[in-house]
């Protein structure tokens, strides 16, 4: 796989046109020129075609954080998405993920999850058209990007799960084995939080404490328009 870094397109801000006001502020925030970088590679991978309606859903997007939901089979994920969309009305909505699994018994296309096949699911990878994406005993789970745009546009913050696949005895049995090393990864990553769900009232109530915390600003923000 090649390396995205290789071709990364990096833009650089010239100071000599600027006065030293503009040159202080500049250097007071210096996440503002990663920023411009991650959205010149962001361009460069998607070669828009409506660059001005493109650059809207991208710093659309951009002001509000992603809620993610994961970790391994059987630890209520389900559970509590329901319980956080009810608590927070018109605050999250639940992104549907593409998968290319069959769907069970009860399940709805565009509602639990955009039932694929392979071929329409592999196309859309080749086209960079997922946020993040994983194959999972033998099927594709994905986070489409333009879903997330529909969800910001709507002024709502993102809730997404990564969800697992069979419920077959054979399949439980070899996610509860991996569930030490996915939690592992889990803890390796950037703003990474733990809630053990072990009674489920102390849980939601450490979700709604933990999230009045994490978004206190957006919530303002959505009171005030």
């Amino acid at each position: 796989m090649q390396d995205q870094s290789e071709n990364k397109q990096n833009i650089y801000i010239n100071f000599e046109n600027l006065n030293q006001e503009q040159r202080s502020f500049f250097n007071a925030n210096p996440e503002i020129q990663q920023q411009l970088n991650d959205f010149i590679q962001s361009v460069s991978q998607k070669q828009p075609g409506q660059f001005s309606q493109f650059g809207y859903n991208y710093f659309n997007l951009q002001k509000y954080t992603p809620l993610v939901l994961t970790g391994p089979s059987g630890a209520g994920k389900g559970t509590i998405i329901d319980f956080l969309l009810n608590y927070y009305p018109n605050k999250f909505e639940l992104s549907v993920s593409l998968t290319t699994r069959k769907a069970r018994q009860g399940e709805l296309h565009g509602v639990h999850y955009y039932f694929v096949n392979h071929e329409e699911f592999e196309r859309e990878v080749e086209n960079k058209s997922f946020a993040e994406y994983c194959y999972v005993h033998g099927n594709y789970y994905g986070t489409h990007i333009g879903k997330l745009y529909e969800i910001a546009n709507r002024r709502k913050v993102k809730q997404m799960k990564k969800n697992q696949a069979t419920d077959s005895e054979e399949q439980i049995q070899k996610r509860l084995k991996n569930a030490l090393n996915e939690v592992k990864r889990l803890k390796e990553l950037p703003y990474y939080h733990e809630i053990v769900n072990d009674r489920l009232e102390e849980t939601k109530n450490k979700f709604v404490s933990y999230i009045n915390k994490m978004y206190s600003q957006v919530f303002e923000q959505q009171q005030k328009e």
